[in-house]
């Protein structure tokens, strides 16, 4: 969790508004995405368990749904944790998946995905991930944005605006009101990845908020207190 006053992340979400779409290799997630649902294929989905994770997930999953297309399984996660496992192995394998898209994790768990791609030769991989990455050589099969590895200005991003903006061209194409749902989500986790949810320190931000006038953030706040407690958001709420 990255350590920021009320000014500092209220200044973090104006900048990010301003930030253009050209991320090296973004435009490449899009198009797998989009050959991957011609072509039929099945689409296994995972993230981390906290706020920024399940949002960034949310992003992806609410495009393939305004897409109308449903071949997809989101990995249940039964406890908290950061990286794919066996579960993540199994959902993969037993819906002949050909494609994985993990948020907010795995970056440093590189060898076990080149092994699953070794395992699975037909799988493709698309990581999105906001964590420092490690230095093993990655499997050709995967796709991997990090803002760690972008141009200036992107390494303090949650992973779940780095998301976004991954697939916004896409989006706006798609719904300009769709673009300003998932834009609100992933703000949100602007101010997950800052904020403890569930702490005074949300009520402070609220309140310092609403005291600035900036209702554009609000509503930002209001998703996080709704849709993500203690635990993060249920499979099935999912």
């Amino acid at each position: 969790m990255y350590e920021r006053t009320v000014d500092e992340l209220i200044h973090l979400i104006d900048s990010s508004k301003k930030y253009s779409c050209d991320i090296p290799r973004g435009y490449e997630c899009a198009k797998l995405l989009l050959t991957t649902i011609e072509e039929g294929g099945h689409i296994t989905l995972d993230m981390d368990s906290d706020v920024d994770g399940l949002f960034s997930t949310l992003i992806v999953r609410d495009t393939l749904d305004f897409l109308g297309y449903k071949n997809y399984t989101i990995v249940r996660l039964h406890e908290k944790r950061h990286g794919i496992d066996g579960n993540t192995v199994d959902t993969v394998l037993s819906n002949n998946s050909k494609l994985l898209v993990i948020t907010d994790s795995s970056s440093d768990k590189i060898g076990y995905i080149n092994e699953l791609c070794n395992t699975k030769k037909d799988l493709r991989i698309m990581l999105i991930d906001h964590h420092v990455p490690n230095k093993v050589e990655r499997h050709p099969n995967i796709l991997e944005i990090n803002s760690h590895t972008t141009k200036t200005g992107y390494k303090d991003m949650s992973c779940g605006l780095l998301t976004y903006l991954v697939l916004k061209p896409l989006i706006e194409k798609l719904s300009m009101r769709l673009s300003k749902e998932l834009e609100s989500l992933a703000y949100a986790t602007v101010i997950s990845d800052s904020v403890n949810v569930n702490s005074d320190e949300l009520v402070s931000f609220l309140s310092v908020a609403k005291y600035k006038n900036r209702g554009d953030i609000h509503p930002l706040l209001t998703t996080m207190m709704s849709d993500a407690q203690v635990s993060g958001l249920s499979r099935e709420n999912i």
